[in-house]
C-alpha cells in the first residue's frame, strides 16, 4: 500500500511538473497573471512588456514619462502579485538575464521596492537579480520580504530557496535550501514567527523566521507530508479560544485544516478535511467567518467553518458555464448589504456571483480574454487582458471607462 501510494505521488508530482512548466514556459510575455495593485488614486499596472506603468484614476490618464525600469531594459513577466505598503510597491518578476523567456533552470528573478509617485527604487540599486524563477510573487510582513525560487542551474548553488530579504534596504536576512518546488504556497505568522510553506511533493513545513542569527539547518522546525502537491498558500483562521488554525487545499481538490500547536515545539495537528471536484491553486479568502475558493474546474464553493467544533461543510457549491479556465481565485467586494465576488476566465468574461447563495448575477463577456484577478475602486474594475490591454469598466452600467494598449502605449478600442 505505501509503495502504490508512492507511485502515485510521483505521477501526480510528474504531471503537475510538466503542466507547471507548460505554462511557465509557454506564457512568459503572454500571461502576465500579477494584478494591478491600487495605492489611493493610483495603480501600479504590470505589462506584459516586462515593465510597470503608473495610471491615475482621477485624472483617468497613464505616466508616459516615469515607469520601471527606467531604462529600455525589462524585466520578464509578473506573475505574483505587486504589494504596496506605505506607498512603496515590493514585488518580484522573473525572465532571462535580459529580461526576455527563459526556462526555469536558467531564470532570473528581479526583485524590487519602488516608490508609488515616482517609480523610482527606494533601494541602492533599481532591483537585486535573485537565481532561479519566483513563480508565487512575494509576501510582506514586519518589515521582511518572503519568496521561493523553485530552482535553478547555478554552479555554485543548484535547486531552489526559500528567502527572507529586509525590505528598507534589500539585504538578504537568511536563504535556506528546498528540496522541492515552491509555487505560491507561502503564508507567514508574524506573532509566532513562523513561516508555513507547502511544495509539489506535498510537504508542509514550518520555518523560523527570526531575524536573530540561527543556522539554516535549525530553520526548519516542522514538516508534515501530504499525498498531494500544494500550490496555493494557507489561510489563516483563528478559533474562539486564541488558538490558530490554517487551512490548504492541494491540487486532488481537497482542503485539509490544522490547528497550530504552541508549546515547547510548534507542531500542525489535522482536524478535518473536505473534497472537491477539481484542483485547488489559488488563493483560498476567508469573509464573515466562511471560506471561498474557486477550483480549476470552475467550480465555485462557499464553506462553513466551525472552529470550536472543528468541522468542515460546504454550504453550496456552484458550476460556472465557461469556455476557459478560471485566471486565479476571488475578488470579493461588498455593493450595499451584498457581499459578491468576481472570477476572471482567460478565454471569455468575468463572472459575478452573489455570496450568500451562489447565484450568478451577472456576465461580462471579453473576446479577449482575461488574464489577471481585478482590482476594483469606486464601482469600476480594472484588468489586463491577454491581448496586453489595461481596462476599466463600471459595475453600474457596464460601460467601459478606458482602454489602453499596454505595448503601444496608447489608447485602444
Amino acid at each position: 500500500m505505501k509503495n502504490s501510494k508512492k507511485l502515485l505521488l510521483y505521477f501526480n508530482l510528474l504531471i503537475l511538473t510538466l503542466i507547471m512548466s507548460g505554462c511557465m514556459n509557454d506564457m512568459q510575455h503572454q500571461g502576465n497573471w500579477a494584478s494591478p495593485s491600487i495605492s489611493n488614486e493610483i495603480i501600479i499596472v504590470p505589462s506584459n512588456e516586462g515593465v510597470l506603468h503608473k495610471y491615475s484614476i482621477s485624472q483617468n490618464s497613464f505616466d508616459l514619462i516615469n515607469k520601471f525600469p527606467s531604462s529600455d531594459s525589462k524585466i520578464g513577466s509578473f506573475y505574483g502579485n505587486i504589494e504596496i505598503i506605505d506607498n512603496v510597491a515590493y514585488g518580484i518578476s522573473y525572465g532571462s538575464d535580459e529580461g526576455d523567456k527563459c526556462q526555469n533552470k536558467s531564470c532570473i528573478s528581479y526583485l524590487f521596492a519602488l516608490d508609488v509617485k515616482t517609480l523610482k527604487s527606494n533601494w541602492p540599486t533599481e532591483y537585486i537579480q535573485i537565481d532561479g524563477a519566483v513563480v508565487g510573487g512575494i509576501k510582506y510582513s514586519n518589515e521582511t520580504l518572503y519568496f521561493a525560487t523553485t530552482e535553478n542551474d547555478s554552479f555554485n548553488e543548484k535547486g531552489g530557496f526559500f528567502y527572507s530579504v529586509n525590505s528598507f534596504n534589500g539585504d538578504i536576512i537568511f536563504k535556506i535550501p528546498i528540496t522541492s518546488r515552491v509555487y505560491d504556497s507561502i503564508e507567514i505568522n508574524s506573532q509566532e514567527n513562523i513561516a508555513i510553506v507547502g511544495d509539489a511533493k506535498g510537504n508542509i513545513s514550518l520555518y523560523n523566521t527570526s531575524k536573530e542569527s540561527i543556522a539554516n539547518s535549525e530553520r526548519k522546525i516542522f514538516n508534515i507530508e501530504t499525498e498531494y502537491s500544494i500550490i496555493s498558500p494557507a489561510i489563516q483562521l483563528d478559533g474562539p479560544n486564541n488558538e490558530t488554525n490554517y487551512c490548504v487545499g492541494n491540487i486532488n481538490g481537497e482542503i485539509k485544516c490544522y490547528e497550530l500547536n504552541k508549546g515547547n515545539k510548534i507542531t500542525l495537528t489535522e482536524w478535518g478535511s473536505l473534497k472537491f471536484d477539481g484542483w485547488i491553486w489559488s488563493n483560498i479568502e476567508l469573509y464573515d467567518d466562511s471560506l471561498f475558493l474557486v477550483t480549476l474546474s470552475g467550480n465555485l464553493y462557499k464553506l462553513d467553518v466551525d472552529l470550536e467544533g472543528k468541522n468542515l461543510n460546504i454550504a453550496w457549491e456552484q458550476n460556472i458555464d465557461k469556455n476557459g479556465k478560471p485566471v486565479s481565485g476571488i475578488m470579493i467586494y461588498e455593493k450595499g448589504n451584498v457581499a459578491n465576488g468576481i472570477i476572471p476566465f482567460d478565454k471569455d468574461k468575468l463572472v459575478i456571483a452573489e455570496l450568500s447563495n451562489g447565484s450568478i448575477t451577472d456576465e461580462l463577456p471579453f473576446k479577449d480574454g482575461v488574464q489577471s484577478l481585478p482590482v476594483m475602486k469606486n464601482d469600476f474594475i480594472y484588468f489586463v487582458d491577454k491581448e496586453n490591454k489595461f481596462r476599466s469598466y463600471s459595475l453600474i452600467d457596464r460601460s467601459q471607462k478606458l482602454c489602453f494598449d499596454l505595448k503601444e502605449m496608447k489608447g485602444c478600442d
